[in-house]
């Protein structure tokens, strides 16, 4: 079977095609939201820009499938962009009316040449624009965008423990999560959430994968799993990480922010869908599908544990989440 997945310095020629087709058609077009975009991704295309590393960890067989992103939960789910454009881009969920919650290297700059990140001493010059309300059929064309500006964040950096803390929350200037609806996050740790187990099979990804940027509709995988990082010495924490976890979920560039979703049963017995974790790195990327799950290509999400408390502490400007 065919990875979906292309090297950055060479993406399929099918795909790049399509890709440079729409970002020059949204160029001569109308469409301003879009336009800025397909041109930084435009001139990166052509010149070469991107390095030669791959998209991302895909395990077996590449399981996700393009949905409507007018369903609920899906319509919640957006593409966050740094302001002014720098290149930064990936997935950001509503957590609440007027706020939104992301990967932390998604929110913020990383340094140049490096894999360290520009610590937010002035949180309020790190502006991005929150898009929304993807249209059915057309690939990225968003109907609301909205600036967004870091309230909390975690302690970011590339040691085990910072890897962790690869979370950001974002206030919007305008509450779009009145229209759109926001995703209920999980108030366990993790390995309550997970039983203490590894090998759940009923996780859900969502997110804006690059490679699936010129199809409609939002990626979704389902029934992926939690594992551990175990087998490879390499992959050892000096201590454990309660906030990583492990997952065999498709993970490539684009997709990082994105929220891991898991049905749990509510006060009524009633399986509900809850946010346990957000999208965050893959190890050693390839560009080919993985045959088997292997640890030291494992894909990493950040569990609810690491940032709940800090949805709840955001303060409440409206009946609903006063409510909850």
């Amino acid at each position: 079977m065919k990875s979906n997945i292309c090297l950055r310095d060479r993406l399929c020629g099918e795909l790049r095609n399509k890709l440079l087709g729409r970002f020059l058609g949204s160029l001569l077009g109308k469409e301003a939201n879009l336009r800025s975009y397909a041109l930084r991704v435009f001139l990166v295309l052509v010149s070469g820009g991107w390095d030669s590393t791959a998209w991302g960890n895909v395990f077996v067989r590449d399981a996700r499938v393009q949905e409507n992103p007018a369903r609920p939960i899906l319509r919640s789910v957006g593409i966050l962009t740094r302001v002014p454009d720098d290149g930064g881009w990936g997935t950001a969920f509503l957590v609440t009316e007027c706020h939104i919650a992301t990967a932390y290297h998604v929110a913020f700059p990383a340094e140049s040449n490096s894999q360290r990140v520009t610590p937010p001493t002035h949180p309020r010059q790190h502006v991005s624009e929150f898009q929304i309300g993807l249209t059915e059929n057309d690939p990225l064309r968003f109907t609301r965008r909205v600036k967004a500006t870091p309230v909390a964040w975690g302690s970011y950096d590339v040691t085990w423990d910072g890897l962790g803390q690869d979370w950001a929350i974002l206030e919007l200037e305008t509450c779009v999560g009145a229209e759109f609806g926001f995703l209920d996050v999980a108030t366990k740790t993790a390995q309550e959430v997970l039983q203490n187990r590894a090998g759940v099979q009923r996780l859900a990804m969502l997110g804006f994968p690059a490679s699936r940027y010129d199809q409609p509709g939002i990626s979704v995988e389902r029934d992926c799993s939690a594992r551990a990082l175990n087998g490879d010495a390499s992959m050892q924490p000096p201590k454990p990480v309660p906030s990583l976890l492990p997952i065999d979920c498709a993970l490539e560039v684009g997709a990082s922010g994105g929220p891991l979703l898991m049905p749990i049963k509510n006060t009524q017995n009633i399986e509900e869908w809850f946010v346990v974790g957000m999208a965050s790195r893959e190890f050693r990327p390839e560009d080919r599908v993985i045959p088997a799950w292997n640890v030291r290509h494992a894909n990493i999400a950040i569990s609810s544990s690491a940032f709940i408390r800090a949805i709840q502490n955001l303060p409440c400007k409206s009946a609903a989440c006063r409510s909850r």
